[in-house]
Parts: C-alpha cells; structure tokens; sequence
C-alpha cells in the first residue's frame, strides 16, 4: 500500500474513534458496580434498626438481597422504611415491595431511598412495583422526599410511586433530586413498561427533579 493510501487510511480510522467516543450513552445501560457503590443502610420493616452493608458482603434478610459484586439490590416483597447507598445502586423489583416512613421520625430530614450516586430501578414487567408512602406526620417541622438521587434516577419496566397524600404537613416532597458535586448532574428517566407515579394532595407542597 502506498504511503499516501496509508496515511488516508489512519485518518479515517481516528475520525471513526473519535465519533465512537463522541456517541451518547444511551439512559439506563451503565450500570452500578462494586467499585462505585461503597455501602449499604437498609430498615427492612418500619421502626427496626438500620443494617449495614459493606461492598465485600452479600446477604439476604427481609423480602431483601444484597449483591455487592454488581452492587444490585433485589427487593422481592419488602416491606420496609428506609434504604440509602453510598454510591450508585441497581434496585431490582419482584412483587409489591413498599417503603412506608415514620410518622414522627427522630431526624427533621427523611428519605425513603437515598443515593449519594445514581440509582436504577427496574423489574421484569410483570406488575412489579414499589410504594414509597407517608401514611400522617405527628410533627410539622420534618423535611421529606421520597426518592433522592445524586445524579440519575432510572426507572425501567416497573411501577414506581411516592404517595404522601394522607400526611398533613406541608413540607412533603414526592421525588426530589439533587444535582450532585461540581461537574455531576441529574435526570430522571422512565423506559420501557414503567410508570413514576407521585400523589400529594397538600396545598403547600414542591416537587423538584
């Protein structure tokens, strides 16, 4: 081969790299891992004591799983109040699976799922759902969100919903999301057979994300 084809040849090869890595990603295919989900606190039944889960453990208790390997959560009946990951964390529905906070919960900030990274929830498409629900406050001055995320919330062929419609304080927010450290930010994403259905009927209320 010439050297002129030669060099041509080269050139394309970069341009074609360079537009493979100029590609977006497409929402929902990256993943959790164990390299970036650090640890696990999960309340599996309203009032119990928070578990700890490092990243090197994988346990089951509760309508619960633990898969550190893939830093994969498998929710199969879970009736809980509390779940927060300390980096980015796949859900995985099976069943009705529900979060239900406390009424007078001892912190003035609650969350139902919490994530300092991104979180993924998906299930199977089968009617597989999770509920995260505030059935009344006995205090006014408590801050609440449903789901909060650092950076993205997926949600992919399963029913999600944050229902406070019963509480009777203003300060409930459904789904919250923070936009994370400088350079990180956050969107929502509902695909497939999915459904991100939020219910609070209070006149003084906000839903940010």
């Amino acid at each position: 081969m010439k050297i002129g084809k030669l060099k041509r040849w080269i050139l394309v090869c970069m341009v074609i790299a360079l537009i493979v890595i100029m590609l977006p990603v497409v929402p929902g295919s990256v993943e959790a891992n164990a390299g970036n989900a650090s640890v696990l606190y999960i309340k599996d039944a309203p009032g119990a004591e928070t578990k700890t889960v490092t990243e090197d453990m994988s346990v089951s208790a509760n309508g619960w799983s633990w898969d550190a390997d893939t830093a994969t959560l498998t929710l199969n009946g879970f009736d809980g109040e509390y779940i927060e990951a300390g980096g980015d964390i796949n859900i995985v529905l099976a069943g009705v699976n529900t979060l239900t906070l406390p009424a007078a919960p001892d912190a003035s900030s609650v969350c139902g799922i919490k994530s300092s990274g991104a979180i993924n929830i998906t299930g199977d498409g089968e009617e597989d759902t999770l509920t995260v629900t505030q059935t009344g406050f006995t205090r006014g001055d408590v801050y609440v969100t449903g789901i909060g995320a650092d950076t993205n919330l997926t949600i992919t062929d399963c029913k999600v919903a944050v229902n406070f419609s019963a509480a009777d304080s203003g300060n409930e927010i459904g789904y919250y999301q923070r936009v994370g450290l400088a350079g990180s930010s956050g969107s929502t994403y509902v695909t497939g057979c999915a459904s991100l259905d939020i219910d609070i009927t209070e006149n003084n209320y906000s839903v940010t994300g």
